[in-house]
């Protein structure tokens, strides 16, 4: 039955395999995709002139026209790649509604599933823009919903654009999830970006996950393993931005290991170099901190206010925290009162994120919970597929079989019944000559056995007399045994492989109907190691609890020698 289990995986690979290509983007908007992965800022000014060439084609509804709907979402791409606001954040929100509410068998419109996934990625871009985090968390995790990422992609199937939007999204998954202090789930996401990216191939993409993973190493203050990914980093990718902002994230680690020195040389080495308004904020936070713990307060303070004017907001928090621990110190309650107002405003803004941040993990375990299930509805098709396709392969099989049977000729299956029957009444001649030996060979004698003088000797001794026999006179008793027992221990023993040769013993004796309370002066043990030891026979040779040990131990030795 090889072959046909072999059509079965041939059949489901076949079914299980059925997609296509998608051609993401239509004709006219090619080479903007070629250039937004060189020349951005060049693909983003053809966008714009293409709206005003073509605005009586795209002043049609987005929800109508799907060249509106590539137009939108290649043009959010484009501002995300010039790092400019959304600006057509309500067209790529109207693209959103439609693929939500809309009805795809009765739609006149189809969205190729990249364009869905897209198109809800670029969403959740601008929701994050806007502080809305937790729906734009729910928006990346629909976009990889789309993706149905719950297989790996392999080489096999390279899908450059589509393997690319999967990273991305893992990637701002893991940065929303390490904002908010969900750390072994901003891991997680991370871990599943870099796979990706390595199909890619994109040295730079891949450093700068190093990075990420590396900071939620250093969250949870495990420095060895935050070092080991900043040094992966920055050997994948040494430019000035990463480079810099790295060495910065080693910098504090090396402060707080009492390596000062090397600390303040990598912040001041870069410092003045970093043309970044964001790293340049955290660098001065950084410097600040450190010269705040060393007490050297005016340059703190110089530093932390620089930074307090970061956008970020950890770095504005623990810079006005740090400020306010300073004009404590220099008894200045003016100040310090200023820059308490500051920590409370930011105080209560957190209060907000701290909700933000339990609506997010109620946002990805609802996830969790979608993907579960839609796995678990898929394997259930895939499994009435297998069995269905199983049946139909076995019907047919089953009917080609009996084709062939009824073809085949009579003559044939006559003279095969006559040599069945031949042989059949050779083996049953076989079986009666060999019992008859077994018979002749394993002759039975109770009679024999009990007249011996051994077991006379032993069924006569009274209590009193009662010693333990010898060595010489249990071989003996064993001896006599199988001389008129048909073998007996070699007959129990292939029956009942572990029977010890002690357990002999016992049923020689059992076999003289010895009571079993005087077995134990028979063997010279105690009643406890008998009463285990008759047990554990009875176990072995599943004896029935109320039957005779005796009775049973006679009907024994007569199957194992007939």
């Amino acid at each position: 039955m090889k072959k046909p289990f072999y059509i079965i995986l041939l059949l489901l690979s076949f079914v299980s395999c059925e997609t296509k290509k998608e051609n993401h983007l239509s004709p006219e908007f090619e080479e903007v995709r070629a250039l937004m992965q060189t020349d951005p800022e060049t693909a983003l000014l053809k966008l714009q002139n293409f709206k005003n060439s073509e605005s009586q084609k795209l002043s049609d509804s987005a929800t109508q026209n799907l060249s509106n709907i590539e137009y939108s979402i290649i043009l959010a791409e484009a501002l995300y790649k010039n790092y400019l606001p959304q600006s057509n954040f309500d067209d790529v929100k109207a693209i959103v509604n439609y693929i939500e509410s809309e009805k795809t068998p009765n739609s006149t419109l189809i969205i190729p599933d990249y364009l869905r996934a897209k198109a809800h990625y670029y969403y959740a871009v601008g929701l994050s823009e806007r502080d809305n985090i937790v729906d734009a968390c729910e928006h990346y995790l629909k976009a990889l919903e789309v993706l149905s990422t719950h297989k790996p992609i392999q080489r096999k199937d390279f899908d450059y654009e589509k393997i690319k939007l999967i990273s991305l999204i893992y990637t701002r998954l893991g940065e929303l999830f390490l904002d908010n202090t969900h750390i072994d789930l901003a891991r997680t996401k991370f871990e599943y970006a870099l796979k990706y990216i390595e199909l890619l191939n994109n040295n730079q993409s891949k450093a700068i996950i190093f990075k990420l993973i590396g900071n939620t190493y250093r969250f949870h203050n495990n420095t060895d393993s935050a070092l080991y990914y900043y040094n992966k980093s920055l050997q994948t990718n040494s430019d000035i931005f990463n480079k810099s902002d790295i060495e910065k994230c080693i910098a504090l680690i090396l402060f707080e290991k009492g390596e000062k020195d090397s600390a303040y040389t990598l912040i001041n080495n870069n410092i003045h170099k970093i043309k970044n308004n964001i790293v340049q904020e955290s660098y001065y936070g950084t410097l600040g901190y450190m010269l705040f713990e060393d007490k050297v307060y005016d340059s703190a303070i110089y530093y932390l206010n620089l930074s307090l004017k970061s956008q970020n907001y950890y770095t504005q928090y623990l810079s006005a925290t740090r400020l306010s621990a300073i004009y404590d110190i220099l008894k200045n309650s003016e100040k310090k009162a200023y820059y308490d107002n500051i920590t409370s405003q930011l105080s209560i803004q957190n209060t907000h994120k701290s909700i933000e941040k339990t609506k997010i993990r109620d946002v990805y375990d609802e996830y969790q919970e979608r993907k579960n299930e839609k796995e678990t509805l898929k394997n259930k098709r895939e499994l009435c597929i297998i069995i269905s396709m199983s049946l139909v392969l076995a019907f047919i099989v089953i009917i080609l079989i009996r084709y062939k049977y009824k073809r085949t000729n009579k003559e044939l299956v006559d003279t095969l019944d006559s040599k069945e029957k031949e042989i059949s009444e050779f083996n049953d001649k076989l079986r009666r000559k060999e019992l008859q030996e077994a018979k002749t060979n394993n002759k039975i004698d109770f009679e024999a056995y009990y007249n011996s003088a051994i077991c006379q000797k032993i069924s006569n001794r009274k209590l009193s007399d009662f010693t333990a026999l010898s060595e010489s006179e249990l071989a003996l008793l064993l001896e006599v045994a199988n001389e008129n027992l048909g073998n007996i221990t070699k007959s129990l023993k292939c029956k009942y492989p572990k029977l010890k040769k002690d357990d002999f013993y016992y049923i020689c004796l059992l076999l003289l109907n010895i009571e079993k309370n005087k077995f134990q002066y028979l063997l010279g043990k105690n009643r406890k190691t008998i009463w285990d030891r008759l047990n554990k026979i009875k176990n072995i040779m599943n004896i029935g609890e109320n039957e005779d040990l005796y009775i049973f131990m006679k009907n024994a030795v007569h199957s194992t020698t007939v």
